[in-house]
């Protein structure tokens, strides 16, 4: 038994030995990379007054690329050695860690314009993802912190758009439980559709004069020229996607995509109620991104403007000339201001969140018949169909009426096609040809 103990501590002795002989194993480098990303802020729709989420006092100003990826790379072959995302300044920390190497690193940065919630990413016209690229090549510390301070990218029109959707998801979308659902949380049915909101920047070929929003494919179209108009472009597209997410089946409703001018619609034009109240709902819920529920001055922005009365902005606090805007998206827009503002005039004692505005879009029943989802109907039957009247019903079986409010902001107070206004009649197949 002696000799066996013997033999046991003898062995053990030349392993520890052994072990002292082999070489060290190299670590692996590693360390983090700190700074902030900035540009100019230049979006053209901002606010005036008090209770504005985006003053126009901002404008020209410098603004941090909000919770936006980073990705550290090695400069010789772009593999990424580390990701974060900035925070609401800009700012951010980003711990990398490369096993090929012992010592410093050369590595090369860039931020992308994707959501840290992952709700949206920011691409060119085809969808590839843009990246903002620190020039040159920076050696990343092994064990230790990297600083490499601020970074500027200017009026950078990415950097612009992208925070453009930044406001919308976060200042106005964001306050809806169904949005954190499905907005950028579900895949539709459409060939090539993403989960996040494929936002698709310089589609300059014709087929998105304005901006568009494509349901099935949860995909928005932006030409080159609405980089820097945020809430009528970006802003308004993101709102109907939303309002499509807020039905029961997350798919589109039908809307009449004629307008009674025989022309492409605007806040003021007379519209089918179908069309009135989708386009509505969309820029009510990007007003809502820009403003505060006690704002002194809401105006609604012109596509390349700052929104107030001095430019051609429209007052959300005030309505006239009913005669003529019976039929206007702006009246829609004034009666979701009222339902949502803090202020009281006239019939408007309503307080309310977008998340009110969105569950009641999903009360509307699943089908064609009389203010169910699709009235309208799939080859437009009923153009005045699925209206504000609609939704205002619709809430009141909910605990809330808000007719009062409807009637003041010049919302038709019937539903029945208006043919002494249009000049014409569905089934007659003489109204205005599609814009």
């Amino acid at each position: 038994m002696k000799q066996s103990l013997l033999v046991a501590i003898l062995v053990s002795i030349a392993f520890a030995t052994a072990s002292w002989l082999l070489p060290a194993q190299a670590q692996a480098s590693s360390g983090t990379i700190t700074g902030r990303f900035v540009f100019t802020q230049m979006q053209l729709n901002c606010g005036v007054g008090t209770g504005t989420k985006y003053p126009c006092t901002e404008q020209g100003q410098t603004s941090g690329a909000r919770r936006a990826r980073v990705e550290v790379r090695r400069a010789s072959d772009g593999q990424t050695l580390g990701t974060n995302f900035t925070d609401s300044t800009g700012t951010f920390s980003v711990g990398w860690t490369d096993n090929t190497a012992t010592g410093n690193v050369s590595v090369t940065l860039r931020w992308r314009p994707i959501h840290a919630d992952g709700r949206f990413q920011i691409g060119n016209n085809v969808g590839a993802l843009w990246a903002l690229n620190v020039s040159g090549t920076t050696t990343a510390i092994n064990g230790g912190p990297t600083p490499i301070g601020t970074k500027n990218w200017g009026n950078n029109r990415v950097a612009n758009v992208y925070d453009g959707a930044v406001k919308m998801w976060e200042n106005s979308l964001s306050q809806s439980n169904r949005m954190l659902s499905f907005f950028g949380n579900l895949t539709p049915g459409g060939a090539g559709a993403t989960q996040y909101v494929d936002i698709r920047t310089e589609v300059d070929d014709g087929s998105c004069p304005t901006g568009a929003a494509t349901d099935d494919l949860n995909r928005i179209c932006l030409p080159t020229s609405a980089y820097y108009e945020n809430q009528f472009r970006v802003m308004h597209e993101m709102g109907h996607l939303a309002s499509f997410r807020a039905t029961r089946d997350q798919t589109a409703f039908a809307r009449a995509d004629t307008s009674l001018n025989g022309s492409g619609w605007n806040a003021t034009s007379g519209e089918w109620f179908s069309r009135q109240f989708t386009e509505g709902v969309a820029t009510a819920l990007g007003n809502v991104g820009l403003y505060f529920a006690n704002a002194s001055q809401p105006f609604s922005c012109g596509s390349d403007t700052q929104c107030d009365a001095a430019v051609d902005g429209l007052n959300l606090e005030t309505s006239s000339n009913c005669a003529t805007l019976r039929r206007a998206e702006i009246s829609n827009e004034r009666y979701f201001w009222d339902i949502y503002d803090s202020s009281a005039d006239g019939s408007d004692n309503l307080n309310r969140g977008v998340f009110e505005i969105v569950d009641t879009i999903h009360a509307f029943d699943l089908g064609t018949g009389n203010a169910q989802k699709s009235e309208v109907g799939a080859s437009i039957t009923d153009p005045d169909g699925h209206s504000t009247l609609d939704f205002v019903n619709r809430w009141i079986v909910f605990g809330t009426n808000s007719t009062a409010v409807l009637t003041q902001n010049c919302t038709p107070s019937g539903q029945a096609i208006d043919t002494a206004t249009t000049g014409c009649t569905p089934a007659g197949g003489n109204c205005p040809a599609p814009d």
